[in-house]
């Protein structure tokens, strides 16, 4: 196995919880952490401030591994999250888990994939 991505749209979700970007990428480092990823960089943004934009945020944890991302639409209650790691040893459901539990959030949808897992060791399949 290469690496492994989660994907999950959460819903029922507090509003001001949605807002906070800064609060937000706390909780995506911690999940990093939690999974045995090593994080790399971080960066978020508040959205939605009067030009036409969905009140929400927009979190990215670089991840050794590769990423963890989250955006939100804080006014219905949404956020999307997307975990992918790389090799082994890193788990991105345990990240996932702490994500949607720091929420509290109802799983609407998840999707787990193995990425390149049918490539050979020289990138061909």
């Amino acid at each position: 196995m290469k690496g492994r991505e989660v994907r999950a749209d959460l819903a029922c979700i507090d509003e001001e919880r949605l807002m906070n970007g800064e609060a937000l990428c706390d909780v995506c480092v911690e999940a990093a952490r939690l999974a045995g990823a090593t994080v790399v960089r971080k960066a978020w943004a508040n959205l939605g401030d009067g030009d036409g934009t969905p009140p929400g945020c927009t979190v990215a944890v670089l991840l050794n591994e590769s990423h963890i991302t989250l955006h939100t639409y804080a006014k219905e209650g949404l956020a999307a999250i997307n975990v992918f790691t790389c090799g082994g040893h890193a788990e991105p459901d345990v990240a996932l888990k702490h994500i949607r539990s720091a929420l509290q959030a109802k799983l609407v949808m998840y999707d787990s994939q193995e990425r390149f897992a049918d490539l050979n060791d020289s990138g061909e399949s």
